[in-house]
């Protein structure tokens, strides 16, 4: 039969074949459409459309049934191919949501069509109408969520650009609802409150913790706080500094973001230096290294981690674009392959950090840790790095041999008490801790991790690097619930152009290099000028002689050729990824297709000299 049909095609006239072909094409999708609807087969690398373990274990917590309500507006949706093809994706997903709980998640789909009591129904639950853009029409795509108290949760809409938290997103609204009461989270902010409050990390925390604020006068922090949260300690008073001390020693939860430059108040700093300079730079730097040195670990004073290797590109005041050594960019390579809270992370971005020393006698604690340097750490002083408006100047101000340092730790085990000359009722002199400490608070900074949008007058935040995350699962992880980091940390934003990236620093460092011959260049010439112009006001001379003007035009001159090679450097750097982008178009277009089209002759020619031999 097969090889009559073979035969058949190798005769038939080439529309015949197109036309089999065809009905054969629409016969097998609509085959495929009716018997296989909802089956499929997940081939992606961290296998991103698969419920995962994170959601399964957060189901698995669920005590009473809840409601979940999908609004999605069919009808004002007809000519958005779109939105209707991500409302299938988020729905399909909620269904495997429903099937895996078995009972425990009720799943309602609603389509809230103009001026009905569904429509009323979804503003009720905070869920937000988006225009079509055709007339003055709105439409619905959201979720929202009912426990069996009554407690409400909702996502007012579902953006296709953030699909890559879908899953997140619905399991942290399912992981809300299954709680009976939010946990509560200790705050210090020595940022300030107008610094903190707009902060995008801080609406992260809120929407799964109870924020309870802790204020400078605090002497006793309450037991009923699962986890205290201490951002940039600046002066803080020794009945604070006792009060954090015990409560970590009760074996209560801390994450200390300490800096040695807060880039978050870098701007009032140089805004009012000029009236208080030395106390405005005290304000911008905080290390309690009573507290620090208790638990088995230093922070450097007066300077920042420098790392050329991960510098990160900023735009200088001339407006060229160099790397910056301090503002950093962690790769995963540069977090703890072994601890839960950067497992599957892809970037971090941190800017005027700390280095992290570990002391000598800390026996019966672990340290461990989490985020460190490039193997071309080093260090920069914190106010000539203030000073200093060129990167090159900071490079070359880096002192050390270079190697790995620790930016973050974990701390675990016994220490003592570090304020063993008091002596309180109800006193603890020893216990286990368990500190997360980072030396930076500027990686809360939204510059340094998100981009944000207005969409139709909603916010919307896209994370282009994984500070939130790290934060986020480091709380989930110290309070003891584990399950959403799973979710949050699956799959990448981007994935990494080693070669170009390898090509760019290469070029840079040449870049450089020319450039610190320029300086040298221009240096050596303005000494000669200067010598020049003190030898004729000696002489009391008024006119430039033939020998000084030489002397400019071969300043003037020099500057022209070294910028020159300055434009080839940066041209050649173009042209490099140019020609490289370019190979990867001829081989995914031209050469990719040619490959397939050979191996589909072969099999053609295979079968063909087959049928010839069996006849």
């Amino acid at each position: 039969m097969v090889a009559r049909l073979l035969h058949f095609l190798r005769w038939a006239a080439p529309a015949t074949v197109f036309a089999l072909l065809a009905i054969v094409f629409i016969a097998l999708n609509a085959l495929n459409d009716l018997l296989f609807d909802g089956v499929h087969w997940d081939l992606t690398e961290n296998r991103l459309y698969t419920l995962s373990d994170g959601s399964r274990g957060v189901i698995n917590t669920i005590s009473e049934p809840i409601d979940l309500y999908f609004f999605f507006s069919d009808e004002a949706t007809r000519t958005i191919a779109p939105i209707r093809n991500y409302s299938r994706r988020v729905r399909e997903l909620l269904e495997e949501y429903e099937s895996y709980a078995d009972g425990k998640i009720r799943l309602h789909f609603i389509d809230p069509e103009p001026f009905s009591v569904a429509e009323d129904r979804a503003t009720q639950y905070g869920l937000q109408a988006v225009p079509s853009g055709v007339g003055a029409a709105t439409f619905y795509l959201g979720l929202a969520g009912v426990n069996s108290v009554d407690t409400q949760e909702s996502i007012p809409f579902f953006h296709p650009q953030k699909e890559r938290f879908l899953e997140y997103d619905i399991t942290q609204l399912i992981d809300r609802l299954s709680q009976t009461q939010r946990p509560v989270v200790g705050l210090y902010n020595g940022l300030g409150d107008e610094v903190f409050d707009r902060l995008t990390i801080k609406q992260n925390i809120e929407r799964t913790y109870t924020i309870e604020t802790i204020s400078s006068q605090t002497t006793e922090i309450p037991d009923y706080i699962a986890l205290l949260v201490v951002i940039h300690p600046t002066n803080l008073s020794d009945n604070l500094l006792y009060a954090i001390d015990q409560y970590a020693l009760k074996g209560k939860a801390i994450l200390l973001f300490a800096d040695p430059m807060s880039n978050l108040l870098r701007e009032s700093v140089l805004q009012n230096a000029a009236s208080d300079p030395q106390s405005m730079f005290q304000q911008a730097q905080s290390n309690p290294h009573k507290l620090l040195n208790a638990w088995g670990v230093n922070m450097r004073d007066g300077v920042v981690l420098s790392d050329n290797l991960r510098a990160i590109t900023v735009n200088t005041n001339s407006g060229a674009a160099m790397r910056h050594p301090a503002f950093i960019n962690l790769h995963s390579s540069d977090f703890s392959d072994t601890d839960i809270v950067t497992s599957g992370l892809d970037r971090i971005n941190l800017g005027a950090v700390g280095v992290i020393d570990l002391l000598e006698s800390t026996e019966n604690i672990t340290i461990e840790p989490l985020l460190r340097s490039s193997h071309e750490g080093k260090t920069i002083p914190t106010q000539q790095m203030l000073g200093m408006q060129d990167t090159a100047q900071i490079m070359r101000a880096a002192t050390g041999d270079g190697k790995n340092l620790s930016i973050g730790v974990r701390i675990s085990g016994e220490v003592n008490t570090a304020f063993a000359e008091r002596s309180e009722e109800n006193h603890t002199a020893k216990g286990r801790i368990n500190v997360i400490f980072i030396a930076d608070t500027d990686i809360l900074s939204d510059e340094f991790w998100v981009r944000s949008q207005n969409f139709f007058g909603q916010r919307i935040v896209s994370a282009w690097a994984d500070n939130g995350n790290l934060v986020m699962n480091i709380l989930d992880n110290l309070i003891g619930s584990s399950n959403l980091i799973s979710i949050r940390s699956r799959g990448r934003f981007t994935r990494p152009f080693t070669t170009v990236d390898s090509l760019r620093v290469n070029a840079e460092q040449h870049y450089k290099q020319e450039a610190e011959a320029l300086e040298t260049r221009l240096r050596e010439t303005e000494q000669q000028l200067t010598q020049l112009q003190q030898a004729r006001r000696e002489r009391k001379q008024l006119t430039i002689s033939v020998a000084e003007q030489n002397t400019i035009n071969r300043f003037q001159q020099d500057k022209l050729n070294t910028r020159k090679q300055l434009r080839n450097v940066r041209h050649q750097l173009n042209k490099d990824i140019e020609n490289l982008g370019a190979l990867l178009k001829i081989i995914n277009i031209v050469v990719a297709p040619l490959l397939l089209t050979f191996l589909l002759w072969l099999i053609y020619y295979w079968s063909a000299r087959r049928m010839m031999k069996e006849q």
